[in-house]
């Protein structure tokens, strides 16, 4: 499906109605706030977060793993959907999606193109739509028109919007100008095909820092990218001090089960003194408190 295409889908779905969703009043909501909609009670708050990147290498996934962290701090149940090579797949528990990216480049042989493909991934989204919980849609890199197919034949947006959940895209971008660049056009496109889900973007310094002079490319470019028309939440991730996310990755670990951890723990298994291994959970701690602050600019509860 072209660009041109989906845009045609989306021009014709459009007198179905459904508006912007606004996040829950007050700046932050317990679970069982303004986010139950459909007056069940005793069905959990529901939200949507999609979450993606034109290139590799952003940082999605570690995006993606700590908001799952931060809505389950807060009691809310959580469903990954992981769009991704089923080779280098991690980190996904019973419950969760695996949707492998090799099945993805099939989608034109398939009985609904990608939404098809992508058949395991909306049941999970209709469960949270039926049943409260969280949704959390993490797409692998260079999957960007895919996913723009999926958002317009599908109407995704607009299903939600019409639900009453909350429903947010969030784009990552690095500092670099490259980047950027990308993470604009995906907001862009976005805004054409699903207006009604929310846009954020998360500033990532895995590669350097943001800020630079606006006479320069790389400061032109950022100006652009924050300036996007209708941008929600802009989230400056902060970066994990001390090699420390590096040198824990090996543990296989979520972020709040590496929070349990004795520093006694890591050192046997990292093979390591148990200085540098309490040093190394020290700086997780820290930036494990400092993106909580920011991931909470979309999802607004708390613990």
């Amino acid at each position: 499906m072209t660009k041109t295409d989906m845009g045609v889908v989306r021009s014709g779905s459009d007198k179905s109605g459904g508006g912007n969703i606004k996040p829950p009043p007050g700046g932050a909501a317990k679970p069982g706030g303004p986010a139950s909609s459909g007056g069940d009670a005793a069905r959990p708050p529901r939200y949507f977060y999609d979450i993606t990147a034109d290139g590799t290498h952003q940082g999605k996934t570690t995006i993606a793993t700590r908001l799952r962290a931060h809505c389950e701090d807060a009691g809310l149940p959580v469903t990954m959907i992981r769009i991704e090579s089923a080779h280098v797949a991690r980190g996904l528990r019973e419950g969760d999606v695996l949707v492998p990216v090799e099945a993805i480049g099939q989608a034109g042989k398939v009985v609904g193109g990608i939404a098809g493909v992508m058949g395991p991934a909306l049941a999970a989204v209709e469960r949270m739509i039926e049943q409260g919980g969280v949704v959390v849609m993490d797409w692998g890199g260079g999957l960007g028109d895919y996913r723009l197919e999926l958002l317009a034949t599908t109407e995704l947006g607009q299903s939600l919007a019409q639900e009453g959940i909350p429903a947010w895209s969030i784009v990552v971008a690095t500092g670099i100008e490259t980047s950027m660049g990308q993470a604009l056009r995906v907001l862009e496109m976005t805004a054409q095909i699903a207006p009604e889900l929310q846009r954020a973007v998360v500033l990532n310094r895995l590669h350097g820092d943001f800020g630079a002079a606006s006479s320069t490319p790389q400061g032109r470019k950022e100006a652009a990218l924050l300036s996007h028309r209708g941008l929600g939440a802009t989230l400056n991730l902060p970066l994990a001090s001390g090699q420390s996310m590096a040198a824990l990755a090996p543990l296989g670990l979520d972020h709040r089960a590496m929070l349990e951890l004795t520093p006694e723990e890591v050192a046997k298994r990292l093979g390591m003194s148990s200085f540098l291994a309490r040093a190394l959970l020290a700086h997780f701690a820290a930036w494990y408190a400092k993106s909580a602050e920011e991931i909470a600019k979309v999802a607004p509860f708390r613990g």
